[in-house]
């Protein structure tokens, strides 16, 4: 329960001292998308992610996202429902509608990932940790400002479509 508290404590000093707005590519009349799969390893433990997201003509965004993380023994599956991207930097958020940890089902999630780009002589793609904020609450991957630091992945690969 402490590590909670403090992930949310994380959070919301984050919201307070985040950028205002972003802009998203929706708003130009495209259709972003980001997807991807990888592995992070934190304090010596891993954790795998997998997500998928597209932005559908009416503006609506369907995906979803599985997270195992095994440091704290949860398996994690969010449904995606914003999608912000800025270049080749994608934010997304959902709902927690699966988890070994049932006190996190409801949630909001929100993250982000960072395209390099392909081939050896790029940086690696990254993904920043999860946020999770509480069940109802109306932050989401466009209103948020959240900074999410990023981290280079260990093998895997990020895509986004701007």
């Amino acid at each position: 329960m402490n590590r909670k508290i403090a992930l949310l404590l994380l959070v919301l000093l984050a919201v307070i001292f985040a950028p205002t707005h972003y802009t998203s590519a929706v708003a130009s009349g495209n259709n972003p998308s980001a997807n991807g799969h990888g592995n992070l390893t934190i304090s010596g433990e891993l954790r795998t992610f997998s997500f998928h997201a597209l932005t559908r003509r009416d503006g609506t965004v369907k995906g979803s996202v599985t997270l195992h993380n095994r440091a704290l023994d949860i398996f994690d599956r969010y449904d995606i429902d914003c999608l912000n991207v800025v270049g080749n930097t994608a934010t997304l958020s959902g709902i927690i509608t699966k988890s070994t940890d049932t006190d996190l089902i409801g949630s909001r999630a929100i993250f982000r990932v960072v395209d390099n780009g392909e081939g050896s002589t790029n940086a690696r793609d990254q993904i920043s940790l999860v946020a999770v904020l509480p069940a109802g609450s109306t932050i989401d991957c466009d209103t948020a400002g959240l900074v999410l630091p990023t981290l280079p992945i260990e093998g895997g690969n990020v895509q986004v479509t701007p």
